[in-house]
């Protein structure tokens, strides 16, 4: 039955040693035939002992060509588990269940050594198997108006887009299609090749008629959509593995005409952790390592970056008093430093501290993204959490106009994304407050499904910035899980709520159209001024 503890046993033994070298075995897994009567799938482990140290493995006849032992005992798990998967599930599925869904993998058989080093659950660095396809099955209708099944291909580059990563959008998108399934399927990164569509559509069939739904007449076909002609290209710029944040990509692709740039770690590759316009920069002597780089510095990839920069103007900016100060911000969590150098380039008067906990990603921003340092940015590689503290309680401490939390969270199970949890525990509020000036702004990007928790982060705000009369929020989009929460450290004569909006509202716009507005649409930036909102 390949129990799982029995599976890791026997190819511990035979395909790993203590100093993580192969062994001279070679394994094969072998799916036998089963009753149709039960759900249970019975496997054949056959190990061969061999001269070659290089030990091969072999699921059914497939084989997967790696030199690193504990790879391949991870394919034979993965594939001896997704066996057991379907044979479970085989019957349920051939049934349309209106809003299932099911994401499975599919690992390259072919391909040499499909893997790269990741960091896992609890933060240790582990070889992982990159997927070639990515499925996700989506069941929308009873009968559907086209047809019982339909398989959509993701183009390359747009995989991060609302309605192929979330499952409202997949619905969204499934629904639109009218057929009774929908199969989404995304295109797998890291050295992965792809000829064309049709050979796309030729390795995907049997999978597909394996997960057709048992309404699939036999003369019906199932049809292969898309949104654009062709697979799109992603250019991979650059590759690497970094022991805090493992693998990850610099990646280029075309979307309406521009060329992007973008850093995907392979942990979260739905997420586009930076992205930078490719192309022509103003001429000015500030900009002329950005330029080098060849990336475009007053561009906004993001609608949450957009977001931020119009909460921090409406908030911040438009309370100073002395037009040629400088404002301070600090940055908690570079990336490839996207909103830090736009922040510098494009909002007049602008000092950046950066602080990012990865030394390695410090580095890709610097070569791959336009990341340059100067006497109003600079970069502190530290443990933003340890940083902040330490910085609170210095003798000589700091003080800044404004602090940004802009970290992704590496464990994705309490119902949020970013921040870490960390960064909302009344703890860390507190070293903030202690560093921000009178009237300083602190701005979270926070990205959470769970109601719960979010009205607790909320309610940690207003605990520790007791001065203040609201927790103000931005979400800059509809489909944009991500909302800007801000609030500014205030005293006794802070106006109460509805005056404060009021004036964030009519001084963001007014100053909106100056000279000291971010560069980008003023329409835009005003739109999202007036969107800003009390919470509640």
């Amino acid at each position: 039955m390949a129990q799982d503890f029995i599976l890791q046993h026997l190819l511990g033994f035979f395909l790993t040693t203590e100093d993580d070298t192969t062994t001279s075995w070679n394994v094969g897994v072998h799916e036998l035939p089963r009753d149709a009567r039960t759900p249970f799938a019975p496997f054949l482990v056959a190990a061969r002992k061999c001269r070659n140290t290089n030990n091969k493995v072999q699921y059914n006849a497939k084989e997967f060509v790696s030199d690193v032992g504990e790879a391949k005992k991870r394919w034979l798990i993965h594939e001896v588990e997704a066996t057991q998967w379907f044979a479970m599930t085989q019957a349920a599925l051939r049934q349309v269940k209106v809003g299932r869904q099911e994401v499975i993998e599919l690992i390259a058989n072919d391909e040499k050594d499909m893997t790269t080093q990741g960091v896992g659950e609890h933060g240790a660095v582990e070889d992982q198997v990159n997927p070639r396809f990515t499925l996700r099955l989506v069941d929308v209708h009873t009968r559907g108006p086209n047809g019982s099944c339909a398989v959509f291909l993701i183009p390359q580059g747009r995989e991060h887009e609302w309605m192929f990563s979330t499952e409202e959008g997949a619905n969204e998108l499934a629904t639109g299609a009218g057929f009774s399934r929908l199969i989404l399927v995304a295109l797998g990164r890291g050295g992965h090749a792809f000829e064309s569509t049709a050979k796309v559509q030729e390795e995907l069939n049997a999978k597909v008629m394996e997960l057709a739904p048992d309404t699939l007449r036999t003369d019906e076909k199932i049809p292969y959509l898309t949104v654009q002609e062709g697979l799109g290209a992603r250019n991979i710029v650059h590759q690497g593995t970094s022991p805090l944040s493992g693998a990850f990509f610099v990646e280029e692709v075309q979307e309406d005409g521009n060329l992007l740039r973008r850093l995907v770690f392979l942990s979260n590759t739905n997420v586009i952790q930076k992205e930078k316009q490719q192309g022509e920069e103003p001429e000015e002597e500030e900009k002329k390592q950005a330029k080098q780089a060849g990336t475009a510095t007053s561009y906004l990839a993001f609608d949450y970056h957009k977001g931020m920069v119009a909460a921090l103007h409406a908030a911040s900016l438009s309370l100073r008093t002395v037009p040629d100060a400088l404002h301070r911000t600090l940055v908690l969590g570079l990336g490839g430093g996207c909103l830090a150098q736009y922040l510098h380039d494009n909002v007049p008067g602008m000092d950046v501290t950066a602080c990012e906990l990865d030394p390695t990603i410090v580095t890709v921003a610097k070569q791959y993204f336009g990341f340059c340092q100067d006497q109003r940015m600079r970069v502190v590689v530290a443990d933003a959490l340890k940083y902040v503290a330490e910085q609170s309680t210095a003798t000589e401490k700091p003080s800044f106009d404004s602090i940004i939390v802009d970290v992704d969270a590496k464990q994705r199970d309490v119902g949020m994304s970013c921040p870490p949890v960390s960064f909302v525990e009344v703890v860390f509020l507190a070293h903030v407050h202690a560093l921000l000036a009178p009237h300083g702004v602190l701005l979270i990007n926070v990205s959470c499904r769970d109601s719960g928790l979010y009205n607790d982060i909320i309610a940690r705000l207003q605990r520790v910035f007791t001065g203040s009369r609201a927790v103000l929020a931005l979400k800059p989009s509809e489909q944009d899980v991500n909302s800007i929460v801000f609030i500014r450290k205030a005293d006794a004569k802070e106006p109460d709520a509805e005056m404060l909006l009021q004036q964030l509202h009519d001084q963001g716009c007014r100053r909106g159209k100056t000279e000291n507005a971010p560069r980008y649409v003023d329409d835009e930036l005003n739109e999202l001024i007036r969107d800003i909102k009390i919470t509640k």
